[in-house]
């Protein structure tokens, strides 16, 4: 999937853990699909109180691409999408309800 194994998927969760929480939000979501040739990488944050906005995707964003980019941990050509969960979020827990 352009990871080197199993522990380059458990770096890149880490690394994306680490770039959200330095932005006082969340990870919600991390998936990772191959699209042709690249690889779609896609980061759902979230915070505890409030809307996430646009400008707190796009520090995420280009942090985790900073540091990607830095570390080398995808290994093929890859897409980065930084989302909220929006309307539609999927309910997992109780905290998920009361937001």
């Amino acid at each position: 999937m352009g990871f080197q194994g199993e522990t380059g998927s458990s770096q890149l969760r880490e690394l994306a853990e680490g770039v959200v929480k330095d932005n006082f939000l969340e990870l919600f979501e991390l998936k990772a699909r191959p699209q042709g040739k690249k690889l779609v990488l896609t980061v759902v944050i979230d915070k505890k109180s409030g809307l996430v906005t646009l400008d707190e995707c796009a520090a995420v964003s280009l942090e985790l691409e900073k540091r990607l980019d830095e570390l080398d941990l995808i290994q093929t050509e890859y897409l980065l999408e930084v989302s909220s969960p929006g309307l539609d979020r999927p309910l997992r827990n109780l905290a998920d309800c009361e937001r």
